[in-house]
């Protein structure tokens, strides 16, 4: 018998615990994002897709 494993790992934001703490890492704004000055920094057109994402799911006005 064979078996497979799948990871079901998923990424989201936790509220902080302690008020007054800041986050260790910051999550930057949809706009902020999407500027030209990270997609400049993204290669292969990962900076349109980004916005593309950012845009289908309504991050984006």
């Amino acid at each position: 018998m064979r078996y497979s494993r799948v990871s079901l790992a998923v990424d989201f934001p936790v509220p902080l615990l302690y008020e007054g703490r800041t986050p260790l890492l910051p999550y930057p704004a949809a706009h902020e994002t999407a500027s030209e000055a990270v997609a400049d920094e993204m290669e292969g057109g990962r900076g349109t897709l980004l916005r593309a994402g950012l845009a289908s799911v309504g991050a984006l006005m």
